[in-house]
């Protein structure tokens, strides 16, 4: 969908998936929407880019395309974070307790900064120091540190008048220095523990919600990463100069604002490749080992549920056997 009026602005909304990735990969789409872009980008571009500045550092999601320490950390947190080992351990399981409904303030594994938090709030305070460790192994996340990694993950998608004001301003900016705090001001450790950690405790929630409907042996790890995955609802791209795409009757402009709709995107498509942007320039580094997380809190969640309930367990493992058969036999009548 594209909404547009000459000399104001030119919105092209896109969730099909092969056109998100022929638009990603033409050399003149790029991030962050340039500042000569008319007033539509020069908005977006600052109540985002630079208001998420960290000490003159940009946050990695909006590095240019062709910046060359992007590309370099990229390619070096990519193999960093490419090891399903770094994902078990206590986090992990306090969070499969989580799913499979039996977590508590008391629960084993939880420090002293974390002993008296309600585990709907506490969720988000594992998550974030499971990615906080991905970068240093002693990082501690507390209420406060996970209150200012969601302070600024919504900020980019924030109304503007969220973000006006001299309160609201230096609300933001504590939020930042706790989180930069907590990081060691590592920008990407910054990243993984504000816009990185949202999107996993959205999904561990989402995969608690399953759980309780459908039982933790009702979906298999894959299938409940897939279901429960939450994807960037959308990213946002310009264009260097004019774009001519098959698919559009116009073509884009320097002044265009291309919105990849990802999450509808995965939604329609199932495809993890896609979620990630995988195989492409702005590929998340994270791409493997998230998914891989999501799996280990699944089966975390199955074990402690057959720990908890060892008969209720192969009730529901010998019903799902049932119905699997009464299928079958349905399908050769």
């Amino acid at each position: 969908m594209r909404l547009a009026i000459p000399f104001l602005f030119d919105i092209l909304l896109v969730d099909d998936p092969d056109q998100i990735r022929w638009l990603n990969e033409h050399p003149d789409v790029l991030r962050p929407p340039e500042d000569s872009g008319g007033f539509l980008l020069r908005l977006v571009n600052q109540l985002t880019v630079a208001a998420m500045g960290f000490d003159g550092q940009i946050l990695p999601v909006f590095l240019r395309r062709d910046d060359p320490s992007r590309a370099r950390k990229q390619r070096e947190l990519a193999d960093a974070l490419d090891e399903p080992t770094r994902v078990v351990g206590a986090d992990t399981t306090w969070l499969g307790t989580y799913v499979a409904g039996y977590a508590s303030s008391e629960t084993e594994g939880a420090s002293k900064s974390q002993a008296s938090g309600d585990p709907e709030q506490m969720v988000g305070v594992y998550v974030q120091q499971w990615c906080g460790r991905l970068f240093a192994p002693r990082y501690i996340a507390t209420l406060a540190t996970y209150a200012a990694g969601r302070r600024v993950a919504h900020f980019p998608t924030e109304p503007p008048w969220r973000k006006l004001g001299k309160r609201a301003k230096e609300e933001f900016a504590a939020a930042k220095r706790t989180l930069a705090d907590a990081a060691g001001n590592d920008i990407h450790a910054i990243h993984a523990t504000s816009i990185g950690m949202e999107n996993i405790t959205r999904s561990v929630r989402r995969m608690r919600s399953l759980a309780k409907h459908a039982g933790v042996t009702g979906r298999t790890a894959e299938e409940a990463m897939r279901q429960c995955l939450i994807v960037p609802p959308v990213l946002i791209r310009g264009c260097e100069r004019e774009v001519q795409a098959p698919f559009l009757r116009k073509p884009l402009s320097h002044r265009s604002l291309v919105v990849f709709l990802l999450a509808r995107a995965y939604d329609k498509s199932g495809d993890l490749t896609l979620a990630f942007l995988g195989d492409t320039w702005s590929a998340c580094p994270a791409q493997h080992i998230v998914p891989h997380m999501l799996r280990s809190v699944w089966r975390a969640a199955i074990e402690i549920e057959a720990k908890r309930s060892p008969g209720l367990e192969t009730l529901r493992k010998a019903t799902h056997v049932a119905v699997r058969v009464l299928r079958a036999v349905g399908a050769g009548g």
